[in-house]
């Protein structure tokens, strides 16, 4: 029989003790672990959220970047015509119908004369165009009663020198909706400002572009700082946002303020009733002096990491249970606790909405026009990266399918906002003019003036006529065209400088004829240029063998053979450059 000696009882305590220690350590070491955990996980999500905001507000901003871009374009390119047709007071009213015509984003344009211009139409003369159901409608709004010689956005508007955008406010006598307005003084031949164009836009889109969500917040303010858009429709255009803050009277506020209406960029973090907030703000709109504000709850960002911290906690507590049975079997078994780490998922949605505008801009649906038998038309454009610079685009009209190619220089995002701009700008010029020459000065013109990123963008634009098969083009640096049918030939291209580098420029129009049967076949660099795994490129001339061999096919037909040719030239490699491919065939005279 064994008798519990001193130093038994003494290995045992020692040994109770030890595990108490390692149990102890254990706790203490877990609990700082997820403590650290906590940190940084929070700090991670933090970082998330800000990612979150800045591709919010920068989608956002190119939202109305375009449509602001697209109002301030349109009515440049008809102020030399609006300053032209002053001559006779009731002139203007065709070329208020024909601005409104081609500029579906109006919903109202008026000419507000200087005093006693037209004797004969009295002190006030205000002709104004506005869309009245399916048609438009005008009339005389000046009067004593709508004295706009005394109004802010006539004086601002005509002592500027460049266009401006007013103050939002509430159309109570057309749409009903909040319109903004685009002002830009016309000058008489002499070079005096006699008169100012002022071109309506409704806002009331802006409600869909900002919806308002569980786990954010959204705001847009005037330069003003009026409310455009809020959580509460009801305060829209009733408060500004000192007064909507005006009962938080603190130093944060005032500087948050301060900042947003100065169209500064930045973060904060603010507490009301008791709730903290991650709050987000960003100039938006260009000229406009928008500013947008993102809140986010931090109840809402937080929500799932307390969920998981909670979840770590007890799964803590099974194994601190676990230990100390393992630990009542010997010391020298302990394992350590295996601690499980919530996995997060990282937002990196950003680019993927960018490129979803992106793409949404160029047509999509073949055949576009299923009541035209002359043309049939195909069209492809991938993306090397998630935005890129390429586009495509074309329109009918008058008999004629005009039709376009480009390629931006450069990457990313600035790429994407120049292509943009550049099918915006082709829309609006090609519905004014048929002539290549003539849009392509028109839209260089254009975008030299408002290129301060000293982007250019090769460009080639068609016009096809389909009574006479008669086709004249203009090339600005671009792949000059293919023409597919009985031999295949490379069009000839006089040379041109890339739009977007000098204004001024005189481009020249080509001429040639178009059999039936014939496909005019369009492409970027990015099909020539395309790299295989020893850096070796397509070639032009691979490129016009493989096109022989597609006399007969239709456009759809051969460019789904040509991306397939360069996917398998490419097999093993990542794609280079932007692919866009453009197949036009004359099917047949009128």
């Amino acid at each position: 029989m064994k008798t519990d000696n001193p130093i038994n009882r003494t290995w045992r305590k020692m040994q109770a003790i030890g595990g108490v220690l390692v149990l102890v350590t254990a706790a203490v070491l877990l609990q700082v672990c997820s403590a650290v955990q906590y940190y940084f996980s929070r700090d991670g999500i933090r970082n998330e959220v800000r990612q979150r905001a800045v591709s919010e507000m920068k989608v956002k901003n190119l939202e109305i970047l375009q449509m602001v871009t697209r109002v301030e374009t349109s009515v440049a390119n008809m102020q030399w015509e609006l300053e032209k047709s002053m001559a006779h007071p009731d002139s203007v009213y065709p070329v208020l119908r024909r601005i409104m015509a081609t500029s579906p984003d109006l919903v109202g344009c008026a000419i507000a004369f200087q005093p006693e211009y037209f004797p004969d139409k009295g002190h006030w003369y205000e002709p104004y165009m506005f869309r009245g159901g399916d048609s438009l409608v005008d009339k005389q709004i000046g009067s004593a009663t709508h004295n706009y010689f005394e109004m802010p956005w006539y004086t601002d508007g005509l002592a500027s020198d460049h266009g401006l955008w007013t103050e939002p406010y509430i159309d109570s006598s057309g749409s009903e909706g909040i319109v903004c307005t685009y002002t830009i003084p016309l000058c008489d031949t002499s070079g005096r400002k006699v008169a100012l164009f002022g071109a309506d836009v409704t806002l009331d889109w802006l409600s869909d572009l900002f919806e308002q969500k569980e786990a954010v917040i959204t705001y847009l303010f005037s330069h003003a700082g009026r409310m455009i858009v809020c959580p509460d429709s009801s305060m829209a255009m009733r408060f500004t946002l000192d007064e909507a803050s005006s009962a938080y009277n603190d130093t944060t506020s005032k500087r948050i303020n301060r900042n947003i209406l100065e169209g500064r960029q930045g973060d904060a973090e603010v507490e009301y009733q008791g709730e903290k907030y991650q709050l987000f703000y960003s100039p938006v709109g260009g000229s406009t002096g928008w500013s947008m504000c993102l809140v986010f709850p931090e109840k809402e960002i937080y929500r799932g990491l307390h969920h998981v911290s909670r979840m770590l906690m007890f799964t803590m507590l099974i194994g601190l249970l676990f230990l100390g049975f393992i630990m009542w079997r010997t010391l020298r078994g302990m394992r350590k606790l295996s601690e499980v780490s919530a996995e997060k998922e990282r937002i990196g949605s950003e680019l993927k909405i960018a490129r979803n505008i992106q793409m949404g801009m160029l047509p999509k649906t073949f055949p576009p026009y299923p009541d035209c038998d002359e043309v049939t038309i195909y069209g492809s454009l991938v993306p090397a990266k998630e935005v890129g610079g390429d586009l495509y685009d074309f329109n009918v009209n008058n008999g004629r399918l005009l039709f376009c190619v480009g390629d931006v220089s450069g990457k990313g995002v600035p790429a994407s906002l120049m292509m943009a701009v550049t099918r915006s700008l082709f829309r609006t010029v090609s519905y004014q003019t048929d002539k290549p020459d003539e849009i392509m000065r028109r839209m260089n013109d254009a975008m030299s003036e408002m290129n301060e990123n000293s982007l250019f963008v090769t460009f080639f634009i068609g016009s096809l006529d389909f009574k006479t098969g008669d086709f004249s083009y203009s090339n600005a640096g671009h792949c000059p065209p293919i023409l597919i049918g009985p031999k295949t030939t490379v069009l000839e291209m006089d040379a041109n400088i890339p739009l977007g580098i000098m204004s001024g420029w005189d481009y020249t129009r080509q001429e040639t004829h178009v059999d039936s049967d014939t496909i005019i076949f369009n492409y970027t660099d990015g099909l020539t240029e395309a790299q295989n795994i020893d850096h070796g490129q397509y070639g032009e001339e691979r490129m016009l063998a493989e096109l022989e061999k597609m006399g007969s096919a239709t456009p759809r037909t051969l460019i789904d053979h040509m991306s397939e040719v360069i996917h398998n030239f490419e097999a093993g490699t990542e794609q280079s450059d932007d692919l866009t491919m453009l197949a036009i065939k004359f099917n047949k005279h009128q």
